[in-house]
């Protein structure tokens, strides 16, 4: 069932508030002293998130959220003037602006750009005319026509489930929506803000939220490389940026209660139960709350649990940290084995199931311990990194770059022919080999070897197809090395 409570929750920013505090290196400090101007690229049709207003100004969700972390910097924001989307890309690209707020590191594998944290995460919901009265999960919508809206991430997602669900594609949300109200298809999806808004904007009274899919938007603000140092500025201004706030800058573009779900007759009558009973047991209370011992008992009480809760909340904390490092390598942030292995579990099952291509991708850097050896760990630390960098640009948001081990490294790549994970293989190999890093006025360049595994219906095994990859690698490695080779079964 869907509360306020939880997809308000799924709306706010990434970091924990701290406060307004933010302690900034004196290098930050001088950098800002340096740059106390900046160039905004707009995107004037994105609503509520960023557009303009009747008086051709920039409003949103984005730019309250940029307003206060220049506001914190004592930065001064200028406009370069723009008509869409695109151009606002292009004028960041070119150098005319330094600034966009509404990126997606995701869809944006710009090499010139530089990402923050993600500060805000939108859930894909499923809308449906009020006459639906339950809860809807993507399974729920086999057999029926859906909506979506060209040109967005999202699609690519569902286009996996494309022979069970009938994709109807729309040119703008606004006609998507129009076109599920009058009746044009049975649902349709679209990132959780904007649907609230767009639905309140149009005064679409006839449509409501149904359910979500398995998959989210996450929008950063993003910068010329050049402006780089500006990025963990931003992040320690957003990590600062107060619960209360963030509530409220979602509260002032977005009203979530008069679309949701609610209950039946029967499940009304099952609450107004609830309530009653609740009720009853209040009045119980407060009769108690006469007796002068109990209420000192309940306060004891309400104070343990006060603290049985904040404890709880501190051990879900550290939980999730604790997961974190367990599926993340220490040097270069990438997945690691256990996390390979976790995904393969959900990943080989369906292409099984699916008939779907799958790839492995096996990497190993040439004659790393010759680095080392010749240059320090220090260096091939930074080698490694640099690679695992140049994985995570080259790859897409349903791929996943893991670190083997060593010098080595694995790409799974679903939905992914022999073809496409070649030309794959082969880019990433270029990149490497033209790669540069200075030590101590020397100039470092290093390649790597790769295998490549096909599977087109998900057999064999991951284990079986992973060995082969490394057949593949090793062919490499007798070739010459910088090299790609594969096998296809």
């Amino acid at each position: 069932m869907l509360f306020v409570p939880l997809l308000t929750l799924a709306l706010l920013f990434t970091a924990p508030a701290s406060g307004n505090a933010v302690s900034l290196t004196e290098d930050e400090q001088a950098w800002l002293r340096q740059h106390p101007q900046l160039r905004i690229a707009g995107d004037p049709d994105y609503a509520p998130f960023e557009f303009r207003n009747a008086r051709g100004e920039l409003i949103g969700i984005s730019q309250d959220i940029l307003s206060y972390c220049l506001n914190v910097l004592a930065i001064e924001l200028v406009e370069v003037p723009t008509h869409n989307w695109k151009q606002a890309q292009d004028h960041l690209s070119a150098g005319a602006a330094d600034l966009i707020t509404v990126a997606s590191q995701a869809t944006h594998l710009d090499k010139h750009l530089a990402f923050s944290q993600p500060y805000i995460y939108l859930p894909v919901v499923i809308l449906t005319r009020n006459q639906v009265d339950q809860q809807l999960g993507l399974k729920d919508l086999y057999g029926r026509n859906l909506l979506t809206v060209h040109g967005l991430g999202v699609n690519n997602y569902l286009e996996q489930f494309a022979d069970k669900i009938r994709l109807v594609y729309a040119h703008s949300s606004q006609a998507a929506l129009q076109q599920l109200s009058s009746g044009a298809a049975d649902a349709m999806v679209m990132n959780l803000a904007s649907a609230s808004y767009q639905m309140q904007a149009l005064k679409l009274s006839n449509l409501r939220i149904s359910g979500e899919i398995d998959y989210t938007y996450q929008l950063a603000f993003a910068v010329r490389s050049e402006l780089s140092p500006l990025i963990p500025i931003l992040n320690k201004v957003l990590a600062a940026m107060p619960t209360e706030q963030k509530q409220q800058v979602i509260a002032k573009w977005i009203n979530l209660e008069q679309y949701l779900w609610r209950p039946g007759n029967y499940q009304t009558l099952m609450i107004i139960a609830i309530i009653a009973a609740l009720g009853f047991a209040l009045m119980f209370a407060l009769y108690l709350s006469l007796n002068r011992k109990l209420t000192i008992q309940n306060k004891a009480l309400e104070q343990k649990s006060r603290l049985l809760e904040k404890e709880i909340e501190e051990r879900k904390l550290l939980e999730v940290k604790l997961k974190e490092q367990v599926f993340q390598d220490d040097l270069t942030g990438l997945a690691n084995r256990r996390k390979l292995l976790e995904r393969v579990s959900l990943e080989w099952p369906r292409s099984l199931r699916a008939s779907r291509p799958i790839s492995l991708l096996m990497l190993d850097l040439d004659h790393f311990k010759k680095i080392n050896d010749s240059f320090g760990h220090d260096v091939g630390d930074r080698v490694l990194v640099t690679t695992a960098n140049i994985l995570q640009d080259s790859t897409r948001i349903t791929d996943l770059v893991a670190r083997w081990g060593g010098e080595e490294f694995v790409l799974m790549l679903p939905e992914t022919g022999h073809d496409i994970a070649m030309e794959i293989a082969e880019r990433i190999r270029e990149k490497i080999a033209t790669t540069e890093l200075d030590h101590q006025g020397k100039t470092i360049t290093f390649t790597l070897s790769i295998g490549v595994a096909t599977t087109e219906d998900g057999e064999p095994s991951f284990t079986e197809l992973l060995n082969i990859s490394d057949m593949a690698l090793y062919q490499s490695k007798e070739q010459g090395r910088n090299r790609v080779s594969s096998i296809i079964i």
